[in-house]
């Protein structure tokens, strides 16, 4: 993989710091808003490049907001990501991408349509948070979106628990995904370079979203993550189809 020129790494930065930007405030979204840039300038830097530059923006969210995760739901999350990683790498060796990623974008978007206009519920039971992280961990697996499910459980809850949790549940996916990398010889030096030279669009996009995080907190967050979850959806069809 050849190393970003100027023009392209500036360009990259841009994408990157709106990214954190995004899931610093909403809890989730990096992917979405920086991949496509990285997609259309250097294709090989994917999707190593995104998923380093995601573990100190999770460490980061995990860390500002750590005295409000739920510390007790992100167990099952957990369980359920894992058996859902494993069903999504069988998938992905079985079935074709396309087709996959095409049934979870539209998931996607029934699954916020349905969150939008069900009854608000306050507590959710250890079988629903599993649920949610083996659906997490399947779209991830296959489309690289899987912020949607656990975000759309917590959606109508505070901003900082939304937030911490769903950072705490990515450094696990994060982990697993880096392993499998490593697992298929494909994280190189230069993903390492390219991301480096990121950090400081990352941390700037980061540093930002602490004002937006409390202006969405105030009505908007759970607006804006059905928004980005749709999103979410959205792309993975796109990418499945086009």
């Amino acid at each position: 993989m050849p190393l970003l020129s100027t023009p392209e790494l500036i360009l990259v930065a841009v994408a990157v710091a709106v990214g954190a930007l995004v899931q610093g405030s909403v809890g989730f979204g990096f992917a979405l808003v920086s991949a496509p840039a990285l997609a259309l300038i250097e294709p090989a830097a994917l999707p190593a490049t995104v998923l380093l530059l995601s573990v100190p923006l999770n460490v980061a969210v995990a860390w500002r907001e750590r005295a409000h995760a739920d510390l007790a739901g992100f167990r099952p999350l957990i369980g359920g990501l894992v058996i859902g990683t494993g069903g999504g790498t069988v998938i992905m060796a079985t079935m074709p991408t396309a087709s996959v990623g095409a049934v979870f974008g539209v998931a996607i978007i029934g699954m916020a349509g349905l969150s939008a206009i069900r009854p608000a519920k306050e507590h959710h039971g250890h079988p629903v948070k599993v649920a949610a992280g083996i659906a997490s961990g399947l779209i991830n697996t296959v489309s690289g979106t899987g912020g949607p499910p656990i975000a759309l459980l917590y959606h109508r809850r505070p901003g900082p628990q939304l937030r911490s949790t769903l950072a705490l549940a990515f450094l696990v996916a994060l982990v697993l995904a880096l392993a499998g990398l490593v697992i298929a010889d494909r994280l190189r030096w230069e993903h390492f370079l390219v991301a480096a030279a990121l950090v400081p669009a990352l941390a700037t996009g980061l540093l930002v979203s602490r004002t937006i995080a409390r202006f969405l907190d105030r009505r908007w967050l759970g607006p804006a993550v059905l928004t980005f979850a749709a999103a979410s959806g959205l792309a993975a069809l796109l990418r499945a189809v086009v």
